[in-house]
């Protein structure tokens, strides 16, 4: 992966002090998995969000909704995922 495939930020307070820097991943290039409410935080940066047998709420919310009793069932979602960030 080169330094292209990153996001990266440098924040600065309003005197100019070099405040924090962040690199990583670009959260559109990710995936998340959740069954709850409490994973809509998760879900919103991320290029995919998966809702595993989820509660109200994280359905309505996620990319896509995948009910089994296999967690092995989002693996075809998250790998379109992967195929289309490379």
């Amino acid at each position: 992966m080169s330094s292209s495939d990153h996001a990266s930020a440098v924040f600065f307070d309003v005197d100019g002090t070099l405040v924090a820097t962040r690199v990583g991943p670009d959260p559109r290039s990710c995936g998340a998995v959740g069954d709850s409410r409490s994973d809509l935080p998760l879900f919103a940066p991320v290029g995919l969000s998966v809702a595993f047998n989820a509660s109200a709420g994280a359905p309505e919310t996620a990319t896509v909704a995948v009910d089994g009793d296999d967690l092995r069932s989002v693996l075809p979602f998250l790998s379109r995922l992967v195929a289309s960030t490379l």
